[in-house]
């Protein structure tokens, strides 16, 4: 009979205001047909009883059902029992189960929904034991639960019975690949047992001489630090293949793999290969089963510098001991998605925290607004050469000055207002919503709402090179051409001074942290109270810099074309060539959406981390 509940599990349901889904019930409607009015009506019951969170009284008619369809026993369908259904739907679902066993089921179904798993573990199995024909879905559930539970040796169990359940062709339910549950069984091992490997010599073709040696080393060292395994020695391999008077050659072919695998009591063989393809080193293993003489599994990865052969080498070991691939080890590709002919050289880019709006200045005087997919939502047109340009963080207000000194404020309605300053503009930014913009005008910082209204101005030592207002407006960065770098407040009142001894040409904020690139090529990142969190040398091509976590991104400018990926340790992970020269540019913090633009011409494409 079904356990009660435990309290504890109601208690945080109704802390929560959460209550269990009914999939349970609604998953095994169908089976409507093989109860007894009865029984149906009990877990009809029970499934109301559930979804008021009445869980003890969810129980209890559950429990009258199973009491009420042991009386019944034994199902014969000749003879069916006085009350129960006979007709062509119940009978095409009873040649699979008898009753008793769905009532199982759905029993083990509402356990597990309840997250009680060792109840639902009992229920299932007798489920699968009662069952006429074996449910191959079911059998894979107690599987995987097995699996997340720990209970290793149980699980294999259950993924070598729905093998043979397989070979019978005798089932009902999703059908899994032989290959499938063959990978499942090998994961299992790995975690259970030393498990006894054999690599094959890698196999080259287009490679050239000086990558051979070096990648073959590179392969047999990393499955020898792989931990759980022993690797057989190529002494002990030949030594077989002499005993047996077979060359490697002769190894393609299964018969002659599982004698050497089985002599050598060999759990797995791996097949490597290394192939030059147009631009591309395409890296592919084979794994091969002696005992059931099978090649069950295979694996293949690919880049375009040789670079990256070592890090493929380590994707495979992941993967192959049944591991997802580490963040460090995923490679950057470029998704190319438009691109866009303005009217003139582009003077400056800025994109929308979101990446769905975008600003372009140019030399003309034009102004564009364009989407994340390349459509012109608005054109402004200014007498002068627009200089810097600016746009809020949801994409919706727009700033820009011109070589004139005139500043501009806009929406997508159009221009809201206009100042005439008569100095250079060096910088603009505008805050979440566009409630404050941050104009640096030569030496000067002015703080403006969104009327227009000046707040506050402040006069720097040196002419400013970049400015930045926080999501919230409640800091703002300056750098200067002689490297100084000032935070103040939102009110105007100086919170840090540092000196970083170069003009600073390109400066971000977040919520923890900001960061300000050098034009001699250094990276610093710097906390709100004005430390340093790190710094290190990005290279003087590198004119811009987007953050996330985890990595940073360096992004060149001034005609370079390369993007550059450090982790916050320091290490240079990759560096990626974009093959377009870039005038100026701008990412998402997430690297999601990337502008490039040489000339008139404006590029558009994703950096994919695969």
């Amino acid at each position: 009979m079904i356990k009660k509940l435990i309290l504890s599990v109601a208690f945080i349901c109704i802390l929560t205001g959460y209550c269990y889904s009914s999939d349970w019930f609604d998953k095994n409607k169908e089976l409507v047909v093989v109860f007894h009015k009865n029984v149906w009506l009990y877990i009809e019951n029970a499934n109301k009883a559930d979804n008021s969170g009445k869980w003890q009284e969810a129980d209890l008619w559950l429990s009258k059902a199973e009491k009420k369809i042991e009386e019944t026993r034994p199902f014969i369908t000749g003879s069916w029992p006085s009350g129960w259904p006979y007709d062509v739907k119940a009978l095409a679902l009873l040649k699979y189960a008898t009753p008793d066993a769905y009532l199982y089921r759905i029993i083990g179904d509402y356990a597990y929904s309840h997250k009680k798993v060792k109840e639902a573990l009992d229920y299932y199995n007798r489920y699968i034991v009662h069952s006429i024909i074996p449910d191959i879905s079911y059998m894979a559930k107690v599987a995987e639960i097995y699996e997340k539970e720990g209970m290793l040796k149980d699980a294999r169990i259950m993924y070598e019975n729905i093998s043979r359940v397989i070979d019978s062709k005798n089932f009902h339910g999703v059908s899994f690949s032989k290959e499938y549950i063959a990978r499942k069984i090998k994961n299992l091992d790995i975690k259970m047992k030393k498990v006894v490997l054999l690599s094959l010599d890698v196999y080259f073709s287009n490679i050239p001489d000086f990558i051979k040696s070096d990648f073959q080393k590179l392969f047999i060292d990393e499955i020898n630090k792989m931990e759980n395994f022993s690797i057989i020695s190529k002494r002990d391999f030949e030594k077989v293949l002499s005993e047996e008077k077979l060359t490697e050659s002769d190894l393609q072919y299964p018969d002659e793999l599982s004698t050497v695998g089985k002599i050598l009591n060999i759990d797995y063989i791996l097949r490597p290969s290394l192939t030059k393809i147009d631009e591309y080193y395409i890296f592919h293993v084979d794994v091969f089963d002696p005992q059931n003489k099978s090649w069950f599994d295979s694996y293949e990865y690919k880049t375009e510098s040789t670079l990256y052969l070592a890090n493929l080498i380590q994707r495979f070991t992941s993967q192959f001991k049944g591991e997802e691939i580490s963040d460090s080890l995923l490679l950057p590709e470029t998704e190319f998605l438009w691109e866009y002919e303005i009217d003139s050289m582009a003077t400056d880019l800025k994109l929308s925290s979101d990446g769905k709006r975008m600003i372009i200045g140019c030399e003309s005087g034009n102004v564009y607004i364009l989407t994340s997919k390349g459509t012109v939502l608005r054109q402004f047109k200014t007498s002068e050469k627009v200089l810097k340009v600016a746009i809020s963080p949801c994409g919706e207000y727009y700033g820009w000055g011109s070589l004139d000194g005139k500043v501009y404020f806009a929406d997508t309605k159009g221009i809201r207002w206009s100042e005439k300053t008569g100095n250079y503009i060096r910088d603009i930014d505008i805050a979440q919503a566009g409630r404050f913009i941050v104009f640096g005008i030569n030496n000067e910082i002015i703080f403006k709402d969104i009327k227009g209204e000046t707040f506050w101005k402040e006069k720097l030592p040196q002419w400013i090179t970049r400015i930045k207002i926080t999501n919230d407006s409640h800091r703002i960065f300056a750098g200067m051409e002689n490297g100084e770098y000032w935070c103040f407040s939102d009110e105007g009142n100086v919170l840090w001074k540092k000196n970083l001894n170069n003009r600073i040409v390109d400066i971000n904020a977040f919520e923890n942290y900001n960061r300000a690139v050098t034009e001699q090529g250094k990276t610093f990142i710097i906390d709100n109270e004005g430390n340093d969190v790190f710094n290190f040398e990005s290279g003087k091509e590198v004119q811009y810099a987007a953050s996330e976590p985890e990595i940073i991104r360096l992004m060149s400018g001034k005609k370079g074309k390369y993007f550059y990926f450090l982790s916050h340790n320091k290490n240079q992970l990759w560096k990626y060539d974009i093959r377009e020269k870039i005038n100026f540019i701008d990412a998402l913090d997430d690297g999601g959406l990337i502008i490039s633009i040489e000339g008139k011409n404006i590029f558009a494409f994703r950096i994919i981390w695969r």
